[in-house]
């Protein structure tokens, strides 16, 4: 029997190629276009207003005030563009509903004021909330990383084999840490794909992607998992063009059947 991941993967590259691929890529171009022209524009400044030492590539002592302005106004010009990526992942949706989109939803998420500001509320909470799971474990982690580091300095060779063993218990805390981020990080992932069905809050859209991946997170995990050697490719930068149009669709097409089957449900209640 097919297992689940690999029958919405193929489902996925069965709307790919149905005149679909041709688009997402041009728009993904766009995306990486518009943040690479914001990042270009940051380098410009620096570099435009001798604020960078080019020996040793560092800000100078005496510019790191202006580049500072700089850097919280490309920051903030990062993130007044992300709903950009909403609009990429909205393509991604409309091609597993209707195995079609249409170029200009890329700036879905600009034509109406409300809506722009809530995608941007959104990006930033899921963002928080992805870092603040990290931190919680990062934090012990460091802690016990410091403790391990001053005992291994020990004269004792107990005192050593003890660091060692908390050296190796920090590791381990960081990797949990790690894991636990990229499972509260699978069960956000449907925010975009119930944003493109709704317009409630942006706190809404998060719960309700935990809601639809309740009982599906093993098989949410699975999916994401293995597109790990498709992601590895991406280094050499070509592949990012077939990877994430690919696996943004087959999230895309999980988010459907979930939100199916949700509605299913309801109706049976009723």
């Amino acid at each position: 029997m097919m297992k689940t991941e690999k029958i919405i993967k193929a489902q996925a590259r069965n709307y790919l190629i149905q005149g679909n691929w041709s688009t997402l890529v041009g728009c993904l171009s766009v995306l990486f276009i518009s943040f690479l022209l914001v990042y270009c524009i940051f380098e410009t400044l620096l570099y435009g207003f001798n604020l960078v030492n080019i020996y040793t590539w560092e800000i100078k002592k005496s510019g790191q005030l202006l580049a500072g302005v700089f850097f919280i106004t490309a920051l903030l010009l990062f993130i007044l563009i992300t709903p950009i990526i909403n609009g990429f992942f909205r393509l991604c949706y409309n091609v597993a509903e209707n195995q079609k989109c249409s170029a200009f939803d890329l700036f879905y998420y600009f034509k109406n004021p409300i809506l722009y500001f809530k995608v941007i509320l959104l990006n930033i909470l899921r963002f928080l909330i992805t870092i603040f799971s990290v931190f919680v474990f990062s934090i012990p982690a460091s802690v016990l990383f410091v403790l391990a580091d001053n005992l291994s300095g020990s004269y004792s060779a107990l005192f050593q084999k003890i660091g060692v063993l908390i050296m190796v218990i920090g590791v381990l805390v960081q990797i949990i840490g790690l894991f636990a981020a990229f499972c509260l990080y699978a069960k956000t992932v449907f925010c975009n794909f119930i944003l493109a069905d709704d317009s409630k809050n942006a706190g809404w859209y998060i719960k309700e992607s935990f809601k639809l991946s309740k009982g599906h997170n093993i098989d949410i995990i699975k999916l994401i998992l293995s597109f790990i050697p498709w992601i590895l490719s991406c280094f050499f930068i070509l592949p990012v063009f077939y990877v994430i149009p690919y696996m943004g669709v087959s999230l895309g097409n999980s988010a459907k059947w979930l939100i199916q089957l949700k509605k299913e449900a309801s109706d049976l209640k009723c």
